[in-house]
């Protein structure tokens, strides 16, 4: 779909999976892929479906047309989504454009003003992102924390203890800090790289100490 009809220029996500992920407070690959690729992420409010209704009941409508659960294989079931979309830009009228379909409305839908080129993926857009969050971890009776699933030794005198992370950019570490805001350690953020965020695949599974 990007390839057809280029990148917007942000989307708007509920706070879940796969494209957020409260429970381990932490962004999952796919966003940030999304942002490595020029998208910007808007997040609804927790528990808020309301806030993005209208695309609630779009992607239910496709859902229905789309009927994924008849799909044979992955293929097809693209090939129903396509279709889909067509539809609805195409064929399908709505209120919002008087009755009009979106590419009557719409017509620089076709310009593609923004193309998608992957292999323009800038890891600098995912670095920034993540340093602005901040990230509370709980340190296990063996004296780790947990980022992307990658395991990092604090020590046991650490266990128990709720520590809070912030990402440097510059130096792709993960900064370490008590409840009283004192630094404990760094971590080299080793699986947050270029390679592993296209292959959606942070969460390897690694000690680092």
């Amino acid at each position: 779909m990007l390839h057809l009809w280029g990148l917007p220029r942000a989307m708007k996500f509920d706070n879940g999976q796969p494209f957020a992920d409260t429970t381990a407070n932490m962004t999952p690959p796919l966003a940030l892929w999304l942002l490595g690729i020029g998208i910007e992420l808007i997040y609804n409010r927790p528990n808020s479906p309301q806030a993005n209704a209208k695309v609630e009941r779009c992607q239910g409508t496709s859902a229905r047309w789309a009927e994924p659960g008849q799909a044979t294989s992955a293929a097809q079931l693209k090939h129903r989504l396509e279709e889909v979309c067509h539809d609805h830009v195409f064929r399908y009228p709505t209120r919002v454009c008087g009755g009009k379909t979106r590419i009557v409305c719409f017509p620089e839908l076709l310009e593609n003003p923004r193309p998608f080129q992957p292999e323009r993926f800038d890891l600098s857009k995912v670095m920034d992102f993540v340093a602005r969050g901040t990230y509370v971890r709980s340190v296990s009776k063996t004296g780790q924390i947990a980022i992307f699933k990658a395991r990092h030794s604090l020590g046991q005198k650490f266990k128990y203890q709720e520590v809070t992370l912030k990402f440097d950019p510059h130096n792709r570490e993960w900064v370490v800090y008590d409840r009283n805001g004192t630094m404990l350690k760094k971590f080299k953020a080793a699986n947050l790289t270029k390679e592993n965020i296209l292959n959606l695949n942070l969460s390897k599974n690694y000690l680092e100490t």
